[in-house]
């Protein structure tokens, strides 16, 4: 079994059309779990040519419950016009998983489409009923009176939370929203730090290296000169190699990412050692696991390494095809 998932991940990796294939055909296997991590996989490519093949797992009413849900979640990923009407069709399947997961993959496409984010929970006040002992008549309350406090708690802790590290400019939801339309999918969560701790060592580096000899030959005139030749060097020498380290260090860090979903590549910005930024263009099928003790590494490809925050990559899909 695990052959088979390392052979299965690899063919998601690889994202090409023999790859897809293949990973159609293993729908053709008698394990429902197989079966049900197939559907997963295929919903992750986001490809349209495998909406077919879960549209007749969905279909199957003798195919495992598991293997329908996860088929149906998939369609949901796709969301085409013949995806959306075969989800509406099944919501009201006798098989409570199946029509329940048909419900739920509808409504997270609703409120993708009406430009809401599900970093957060986003839910109707529903109505509680408190119940009392001793004939007590009920009353009724709403759950946004029942968690005051914790909304509170929140509104307070989140502008705290905020200050700590900057994700993206100022704008907030607004840059957000505008940055999904442009398919922008993840932010370094540290990437303006980073760049002015670049920027600072940069410029501690640059006045070592204009006015460190001058400094060392301007003062102590009476020093031997080739005591203070290998001060002025060493001061030049310490300075160049601690932003150079510090480069080394954080040469791997994605400061931006855009991916368009179902395509086969993605952008990214990453950062030169003057701290400017870098656009660069990857394909999915060249990323490589990682085999390096190097800190802050998530993947390989084309001989470079490159890290991605994962706690900050919300997008999942996303996530497991950059985590080979």
């Amino acid at each position: 079994m695990y052959e088979r998932y390392a052979a299965l991940f690899a063919l998601r990796n690889d994202g090409g059309n023999k790859a897809i294939a293949a990973i159609i055909d293993s729908l053709g296997s008698k394990s429902a779990l197989l079966k049900h991590e197939v559907a997963y996989v295929l919903g992750q490519l986001q490809d349209k040519v495998v909406s077919a093949a879960l549209s007749n797992i969905l279909r199957d009413v003798n195919e495992h419950p598991m293997v329908r849900h996860e088929a149906a979640e998939a369609l949901g990923s796709i969301a085409d016009d013949q995806s959306v009407a075969l989800l509406e069709e099944f919501t009201a399947d006798p098989e409570a998983l199946v029509s329940q997961s048909c419900q739920v993959a509808l409504s997270m496409l609703e409120a993708e489409r009406s430009g809401k984010s599900f970093e957060f929970l986003f839910m109707r006040n529903p109505t509680v009923v408190v119940r009392f002992r001793n004939n007590v008549i009920p009353t009724y309350k709403t759950s946004s009176q029942l968690v005051a406090s914790q909304i509170r708690w929140l509104s307070k802790a989140a502008p705290t939370e905020e200050d700590k590290i900057s994700i993206r400019p100022a704008s907030g939801r607004q840059s957000e929203e505008r940055d999904k339309e442009t398919g922008i999918f993840y932010y370094g969560p540290i990437s303006s730090t980073i760049k002015k701790v670049k920027l600072m060592s940069l410029s501690t580096c640059c006045l070592s290296v204009s006015l460190g000899p001058v400094i060392t030959f301007m003062t102590s005139p009476d020093s031997n000169v080739i005591l203070k030749g290998a001060v002025a060097s060493s001061v030049i020498f310490f300075s160049a190699s601690t932003t150079a380290i510090l480069h080394w260090f954080v040469s791997p860090y994605i400061h931006k990412l855009r991916w368009q979903p179902g395509s086969d590549s993605f952008e990214m910005e990453m950062l030169s050692w003057l701290a400017t930024h870098i656009p660069k263009t990857i394909k999915f099928s060249d990323i490589r696991p990682a085999d390096t003790n190097r800190p802050y590494v998530t993947f390989k490809a084309n001989g470079n390494f490159y890290f991605v925050d994962s706690e900050h990559c919300h997008n999942k899909a996303l996530l497991a095809r950059l985590t080979p």
